[in-house]
């Protein structure tokens, strides 16, 4: 099955509107996060180091010269790499574990919601069940060593976004001044493509997470694995991976594939029922 986003009804017209506001949420907290650790790295020293290195200062750029690009790539994953020394790291991390609980829990509740729903039961609670499974996963040891291999993706993202702007400023001849303003856009929390990527990634995958370890707690009550099928938004947009994925399933909970890449839109449902003691608690 597949869903029509732009005419969502029932469970999942409320499940993707969670989604959203959950997304929208972690990525404000995530990118003032990162701009708090931004503000105490200097990018004029590293612009002016990466200019004399490759000799902008004495000379007009040349385009062509690919140990440029190299050296700007080299001078943004060395500076980007001390965000980690900086007084506002462990707020990043904690921003970003913080995402991680609430998707693993949003994952659950949501898994819980559809179950319910395929089997007919109403008044579920959907925020209850997300109440309850939040707990969990805030106790979860995992998602603080998830958080900073998070925090890792996106820091190396931003380095080589920054590598690739320097490069082209320095073919464009800019300035010193201009760089460095230019730097600060690209590194901006709320400008930074590698952030917001790696906030809707990470917050995805823990969503996925969350709805695969409901489904395996369930199989594992009974004597059958309770299957789970991948399910895209079934427009022009779905990728050809997602589509194999759709198209392959239904797998055991244990085998679904993760997200291939960021800002997937794709979500998974149960292929079986499961046992309606998951969910009788949270019937209103």
């Amino acid at each position: 099955a597949t869903l029509d986003l732009r005419n969502l009804t029932g469970i999942w017209a409320k499940i993707y509107a969670r989604r959203e506001r959950l997304l929208r949420k972690h990525l404000k907290v995530v990118a003032a996060a990162w701009d708090a650790c931004i503000a105490e790295l200097n990018p004029r020293d590293m612009v002016r180091g990466f200019r004399e290195d490759v000799g902008l200062v004495a000379k007009a750029a040349d385009p062509v010269k690919q140990w440029w690009k190299d050296s700007a790539t080299g001078a943004a994953v060395a500076w980007l790499s001390q965000i980690d020394t900086t007084k506002g790291y462990p707020a990043l991390v904690a921003a970003i574990e913080s995402a991680i609980a609430e998707g693993m829990a949003e994952g659950e509740a949501d898994a819980l919601a559809v179950a319910a729903d395929r089997q007919g039961a109403t008044g579920f609670v959907i925020a209850g069940a997300f109440t309850a499974a939040l707990a969990r996963s805030q106790a979860d040891p995992g998602v603080s060593q998830q958080a900073q291999q998070a925090a890792e993706k996106m820091t190396t993202g931003a380095a080589n976004d920054t590598g690739r702007t320097l490069a082209a400023l320095a073919a464009d001849g800019s300035t010193e001044a201009g760089m460095s303003a230019a730097v600060e856009d690209e590194t901006s929390g709320s400008q930074s493509r590698s952030v917001a990527m790696g906030t809707d990634w990470t917050l995805s995958a823990a969503i996925l997470a969350g709805a695969a370890a409901l489904y395996s707690q369930a199989s594992s009550s009974q004597s059958a694995a309770v299957m789970v099928n991948w399910v895209t938004a079934g427009d022009g947009r779905v990728c050809n991976t997602c589509s194999g994925y759709e198209d392959n399933s239904p797998y055991a909970p244990e085998d679904v594939p993760d997200y291939p890449h960021g800002g997937c839109r794709c979500s998974t449902e149960p292929a079986d029922d499961i046992p309606s003691s998951f969910f009788a608690g949270l019937l209103s």
